[in-house]
């Protein structure tokens, strides 16, 4: 049924609610107050439309002492300390432990500790300057002293822990900087320092291994260096020959020892000496012995003669016996070394009466601890650079003259 038009007066008070009226349905123009609706004029409490005077700022709120003025220009503002939290309309409890969410909420903020705080469940949009002290800090965050000695940091505690870490990372404490890898737990495993391409393969790598103690050092996947359990300095420990370097204080009497093993019976090669112009020595292993070699491939070689006189620069040597001061209990044979090079010079290395330059500590420097707190006082001398003889150099005019010596004898005995 439409009903067009009802008389106001039949219509029971508080009748209508907001429920029983449509949407816009009620405008200005609808409304029964005196005076003139316009841009400039507000409703009154009284039912009027007025436009307020500089005598109408003042509101006084029947619930509070604080008021709500105008501002210069008409907009309204809310006097300052007006509003307590008393008459926040939020839900939930105002107290101590609360504070006010953004969903209008009291609520309690929660743990404090580092993951919720990275997670942003703990509603603190600034802290102020020094109000967290070493008290309020959860166990799992890191201290400014555990950053600076990068000692005792866990993973948890650092930035994006568990990622990537981008940019360099420099370490400087004092004068004894540390990194420091270390398991939570008692199980045995190894540890890695590696450095990634771009498509995260593995360049190189510093292995450390738990069980053995060991430290292996290694390009791409393939081991380079290594320390084992002894102390032991192995290279290539990948190949058939790896070498190593130790230092022993028993049946070596403590001197540094060093080896090159062969874990093959064929000819390997253990060293190789070179220069710009090609290499120019070895040594080499079989399966019972060692071999020194040094370069003589024919085409390395030109103006190749075989008639020259070795007896009588033979005869020129002084072949001698003697001691070395430093040891002057044992006697043995042997040249002085500028003799043997004015018949033999490719056999001797330096030259007679030779010097160099040596940097020597004057005094030395002052330590405390492992700090240094003055510096060694250096100085530079001039000391003796002693010539050396390779004997084997000989060894082609001692076989020269010998074949000499024989085709004497032959035409003698042939007389």
């Amino acid at each position: 049924m439409a009903i067009n038009k009802l008389d106001t007066g039949a219509i029971q008070d508080n009748a209508i609610t907001n429920a029983k009226m449509a949407d816009d349905a009620v405008g200005v123009a609808d409304l029964a107050a005196t005076g003139t609706a316009s841009s400039t004029t507000f409703l009154r409490g009284d039912n009027t439309w007025d436009t307020p005077t500089d005598t109408d700022t003042v509101y006084t709120h029947p619930n509070h002492s604080g008021d709500v003025v105008s501002a210069a220009d008409g907009a309204m503002t809310i006097q300052t300390d007006a509003v307590d939290i008393a008459m926040l309309s939020a839900t939930g409890t105002a107290g101590s432990t609360t504070f006010l969410r953004g969903d209008n909420a009291w609520a309690t903020a929660g743990s404090t500790s580092a993951s919720d705080l990275t997670s942003g469940t703990l509603p603190i949009a600034r802290i102020a300057d020094g109000a967290v002290t070493a008290a309020k800090v959860a166990a799992d965050v890191a201290t400014q002293a555990e950053l600076d000695t990068v000692s005792t940091v866990a993973s948890a505690a650092l930035p994006k822990a568990g990622g990537t870490l981008t940019g360099n990372t420099t370490i400087a404490v004092g004068s004894t900087p540390k990194l420091i890898l270390k398991r939570t737990g008692n199980n045995a495993g190894n540890g890695y320092i590696e450095c990634h391409g771009a498509d995260d393969s593995v360049d190189y790598k510093i292995a450390f291994a738990q069980t053995a103690g060991s430290m292996t050092f290694s390009t791409a996947q393939a081991n380079a260096v290594a320390i084992n359990t002894s102390g032991n300095l192995m290279m290539d420990v990948a190949s058939d020959v790896y070498w190593r370097s130790y230092y022993s204080d028993g049946v070596n009497d403590g001197v540094v020892t060093q080896y090159s093993r062969c874990n093959s019976t064929s000819v390997k090669y253990h060293h190789y000496f070179g220069n710009p112009n090609s290499w120019v020595g070895s040594i080499t292993t079989s399966g019972s012995a060692t071999a020194y070699n040094t370069s003589s491939d024919y085409r390395l070689k030109e103006n190749v003669n075989y008639d020259w006189d070795a007896t009588t620069r033979l005869k020129q040597l002084k072949p001698a016996r003697f001691n070395f001061i430093a040891d002057a209990t044992t006697t043995v044979d042997g040249f002085l070394a500028h003799e043997a090079q004015a018949v033999v010079p490719e056999a001797i290395h330096g030259t007679k009466d030779a010097m160099m330059d040596e940097e020597y500590e004057v005094t030395p420097a002052v330590m405390d601890g492992e700090t240094i707190v003055t510096e060694a006082v250096m100085g530079t001398r001039s000391v003796p650079d002693m010539q050396g003889i390779d004997q084997s150099k000989l060894v082609p005019l001692l076989v020269k003259t010998i074949q000499e010596l024989e085709a004497r004898i032959t035409a003698l005995e042939a007389i």
